[in-house]
This record gives structure tokens, sequence and C-alpha cells, in this order.
């Protein structure tokens, strides 16, 4: 016994005769999580508490950014729940080391590439860091520091003009450009690849530029850019048939789950905010969205992705059009990946987003939105130097 008790200070695990199979470990003791060994167990750290469940998500409650960083472990992802106030759940993917902080714990779903951490109950967050010690305790591992990827995010055709997003004050962390390579987009941006469509040209790299954009540090990947559109330089993929889509998205989308375990999380097809398309009489939109979720059966689809067009004035259908999608896409998060007015003047359009932005920044379900878009005239000045001042709002406000 006496040999016992000089052991305690160095075990991260202790086991008594008659005591249910639980592990309890302390954050002033060897850190050492891992699944599925640590499931079941009850983690200190910081002052909070936490349940370890190894192979669980749990959708919805993401907390606004920074939120997805990277932080070398388990550990670090939990210490980065204690000490974020709000935060009850961490979501860590081993493979990539990414943590997601939520707010709430929604109900589970198996993931084998998750491993959990939920905040029990008495046990609340902290901005402090955890207590200082004078007790001898093993190394600890220090996370890779890693940019932030936040909400706000460029979509563009014109790599070039990425850069100009930069400094201390600017809230864009990501792009995309409807394609899977970004053609040399600012590298201080996270690049998230898009299948536009299940045509020969796109299908015939997708695999390759999607390994390259992990290699960056991308943990996303989008489906098919508007399939509910059709029409001449509408941009959208047409690709109204369900049956179709789903199809594509289990021939190239799907497998990436398989080809890069736990290293992406997968978008559904983003859709217009159309409602019906009068002249093929297909659903759009919402409508087409929830019919292709519920005959994709089998699929892995973490979030959603949505467009809206419309008057600057009309701030209220934006902010309804965004909380039915999340609704219609069962509660997963939320992308808006193209959204603009289609008419006003300047002043209207800052107006708008002078509105908009800060709603979309304070709901957790909207993970990232990109307005529509980076290009001269629009975010960028005429002769590509500089913002105009609708870009200076977006990069900054």
């Amino acid at each position: 016994m006496a040999i016992l008790l000089c052991l305690l200070p160095f075990l991260g695990l202790l086991k008594l005769s008659g005591a249910a199979p639980t592990a309890t470990y302390s954050d002033l003791e060897a850190r050492a999580l891992s699944c599925p060994a640590s499931n079941g167990a009850v983690y200190s750290n910081g002052g909070r508490t936490y349940a370890i469940e190894c192979s669980t998500d749990r959708y919805g409650g993401d907390m606004p950014a920074p939120n997805g960083q990277y932080t070398g472990t388990f550990e670090a992802c939990i210490e980065s729940c204690s000490t974020r106030s709000g935060c009850m759940l961490a979501n860590y993917v081993a493979s990539s080391t990414a943590c997601y902080l939520k707010s709430v714990a929604n109900s589970k779903s198996a993931n084998s590439a998750v491993w959990g951490a939920v905040a029990l109950a008495g046990s609340s967050s902290t901005s402090t860091s955890p207590k200082a010690t004078s007790r001898p305790s093993s190394p600890q591992v220090t996370a890779t520091p890693v940019v932030a990827v936040g909400k706000r995010g460029l979509a563009y055709n014109d790599a070039t003009l990425t850069g100009l997003f930069a400094g201390q004050d600017s809230k864009v962390s990501w792009a995309y450009n409807w394609d899977s390579a970004s053609y040399g987009a600012s590298s201080a941006l996270n690049y998230v690849p898009l299948l536009h469509d299940n045509g020969a040209s796109h299908t015939s790299v997708w695999n390759a530029n999607v390994g390259k954009a992990i290699s960056t540090g991308s943990n996303h990947a989008m489906s098919f850019n508007e399939p509910d559109q059709c029409g001449t330089n509408s941009g959208g993929a047409c690709m109204q048939d369900i049956k179709t889509v789903v199809k594509s998205y289990k021939d190239w989308i799907q497998p990436l789950v398989n080809s890069y375990p736990g290293k992406l999380k997968l978008g559904a097809p983003a859709v217009t905010n159309g409602v019906l398309d009068t002249s093929t009489g297909s659903p759009m939109g919402l409508p087409w969205l929830q019919q292709f979720i519920g005959n994709c059966t089998g699929c892995q689809i973490d979030f959603i992705c949505i467009h809206w067009y419309d008057s600057p004035s009309n701030v209220a259908y934006f902010k309804s059009h965004v909380q039915d999608a999340y609704a219609a896409g069962g509660n997963r998060p939320v992308w808006i990946t193209e959204f603009a007015p289609t008419s006003g003047t300047d002043a209207q359009k800052q107006g708008f987003l002078k509105q908009v932005l800060p709603w979309l920044d304070s709901l957790d379900y909207v993970e990232r939105y990109a307005y529509q878009m980076t290009a001269k005239n629009v975010l960028v000045s005429a002769d590509g130097t500089g913002l105009t001042p609708l870009g200076q709002v977006y990069n900054t406000i």
C-alpha cells in the first residue's frame, strides 16, 4: 500500500477494487486521453469537469468564431473550452486535430472520427487559465499555433484580389471560388474546395485537388453549386433531378469520408432562394434541399449551403430565410456561400451589411458566409488596388 501511495502523483488513472470502471483524470496529473480507451472517463480541467465520449458527434450549437482551430491534442481542445465562456462541449477530430466548441450538447450521432468532452452539470466555464501548481507533473504537449478560421469569407474568380483582405482589422479568414483549385489565392486564407457539377472537367481533378487543399489546412469540402438552378449564364449546375444529384454525391463526395477519415466535413449542394422553376416544374431552394437530404440515405452531410439575393431593404426576409434554412437542413450548421442585394445604391448595400453581419456573427448555427462577390466594382475598387467602401465594411465591421 505504501508503494501505491508513492506512485499516485504520477498516475493519470486509478481504478479502485469494487468501483465502477470509470477513469478520472485531473489537470494536475499526467494527461493522456485517447479513444476508445478514455470513453466514459471523467476529466477535470481549469476547474471544470467533463465526461469523455468517443466516436460521438453532436450537430449544431457551434460557438461563434474563433472556432474549428487546430489544437494539436484533445487535452488542449478541452482546455480551450474551459477558458471559453459559455462552452459546454468540445468536439475533437483526432486525425486533423481540429477542435469545435459548442454552447449546447445536442443529440448524439455516431462518428468514429470524433472525440467529445461534455461539461457536466454544476461545472461552469471560466476565462482564466488552469491554476498553477508546484506539484511535479509530466511534460505537456504544446499545440502548434494556427490562424483561426472565422465565419467571414470570400467568393472569388480572380485570386489576385484576395490578398487585399488582410491586416489586423480584417475579419475575412477563408475563401472559395466555385472550383476545387485555389489558383493562387492568398495563403493567409483557408481555402475550401467545391465540386461545381458532375461534369468530367470537374470530377477528373476533384480527388487530387481535395488532397492538395487538405495539405494546406482545409477541413471542409462543398458539393454542387446551385443544382436547382438552370438557365443561360445562371452559374447553376443545372442538376435538378434529385436521383442524379444523390448518385453524384455518393460517387464523388461521400467517398471522401473514407479517403480522408476524420479530416473533412462535407457540405450539401448549395441552393438558391427560389421555390419553383416554372419552366421545368422542379422545386428549387429549400424544398429542393429537403428532398435531397431525404433521398441521400447513408450520406454524411455535415452542413448546408444556401444562396440569397433580394432587395437591400428586405433584411427581415434575409433573416427569416437563414432561419428557415437551418430548420430545412435538419438543424445542421448553415453556410451562406452567396448573398447580396440585387438592387439599391452603394449606401443602401452598406446599410444592409451593417445590419446583417453582426446578426450572422451572433448565430451559433451560422458557421460561414461569403458576400457575392470579391470582384472589381463590388468589394474591390475598379483598378483592383484596394477595397471599395462596401468592401471596407465587409472586411472590418
